[in-house]
């Protein structure tokens, strides 16, 4: 991983990730990238690419997490990210 984060930092390329975790435990490996992009190119980094239509696929209760998580997930979605995603429709 850190072969790959520093080539496409020394090539100004976006950095891709698979979305398989959370996003706060990626977040060290983004910014490490962005930090090199800095470095190498004296410049901002690129931003990050999407390919294709975006499709939310949402887990709530994901790897046994209580239930009481997993509802303040849910609600914490339906307030926050269904209103931005209803808004591209």
């Amino acid at each position: 991983m850190d072969e790959s984060r520093e080539a496409a930092a020394r090539l100004k390329a976006a950095m891709v990730m698979f979305a398989d975790r959370a996003w706060k435990n990626r977040l060290p490996a983004i910014e490490k990238w962005r930090g090199m992009c800095r470095e190498f190119n004296g410049a901002e980094p690129p931003p990050p690419l999407v390919f294709g239509p975006v499709e939310a696929a949402s887990a709530f209760r994901f790897g046994g997490i209580p239930y009481e998580e997993a509802e303040a997930s849910m609600r914490l979605f339906a307030a926050e990210v269904l209103p931005v995603l209803e808004s591209w429709a």
